[in-house]
């Protein structure tokens, strides 16, 4: 959603939300573990990749543009706020192969976030 205020200032919004995704883990991965026919890993089973699930995800992103005319030049001020919500959520998930006690390994789950919230300011000088 883009706001037009004027011909100097917009806003821009604009928000993604996922409530259910399959696929924990990529598919490229299931397929590289499975390579050697094993098809369970501890408590995780890749015998049905469709039942593997991610944390529902939501971002929301605000965008403020400013434009200054200045003598014969412009200066153009952009301030976006990515993931506002400084929610981390979930891409992918990963196992990391382990060793316990007794030196079996053991394969621990561990998932790829993305970044919660960043600010980005950029300058822009035309003359």
């Amino acid at each position: 959603m883009v706001w037009k205020y004027s011909n100097s200032l917009s806003i821009n919004i604009k928000s993604r939300w996922i409530p259910k995704r399959y696929w924990a883990f990529t598919r490229a991965y299931y397929d590289y573990l499975t390579t050697h026919n094993e098809l369970n890993y501890g408590d995780y089973s890749l015998t049905k990749p469709d039942e593997d699930e991610l944390n529902p995800y939501f971002t929301l992103d605000i965008g403020l543009n400013m434009r200054f005319n200045i003598s014969n030049s412009v200066l153009l001020l952009n301030l976006n706020l990515q993931n506002v919500t400084n929610r981390e959520n979930e891409i992918s998930n990963v196992l990391t192969p382990q060793r316990n006690s007794q030196q079996d390994i053991i394969y621990k789950k561990t998932s790829r976030v993305t970044a919660g919230f960043i600010p980005y300011l950029s300058l822009k000088l035309d003359f």
